[in-house]
């Protein structure tokens, strides 16, 4: 019996994989944004050691900040905001009044 479902899942699994690049390629119309938003034009500009130097510091410190959860991650906002999910901090005092506290300023 457990041959039977290693078989089955193995033969599930190759299909699986000969079928994903044809399912995963991109639409015609995708393609065709691709080609008009890539720039042909070389980057000219050069990129110090200083400025990569403090780039790398400035990221290090962002990332700790949104992992002691002093800030808000940025890529958590991005992807909240395309899934259409605004972020919204509560107010406490408005959170109160609607919930019928008594003791509410």
């Amino acid at each position: 019996m457990t041959f039977y479902i290693a078989l089955m899942l193995t033969v599930f699994l190759l299909l699986a994989l000969l079928l994903a690049p044809a399912l995963l390629q991109p639409s015609p119309a995708a393609k065709r944004i691709m080609e008009m938003v890539q720039s042909t034009r070389a980057d000219r500009r050069k990129v110090g050691s200083r400025e990569r130097t403090v780039e790398m510091i400035l990221s290090i410190g962002n990332k700790l900040h949104a992992r002691f959860g002093l800030t808000a991650d940025e890529t958590v906002k991005q992807r909240l905001l395309s899934a259409g999910i605004k972020s919204q901090p509560v107010r406490r005092s408005a959170h109160r009044r609607r919930a019928g506290n008594p003791h509410a300023q």
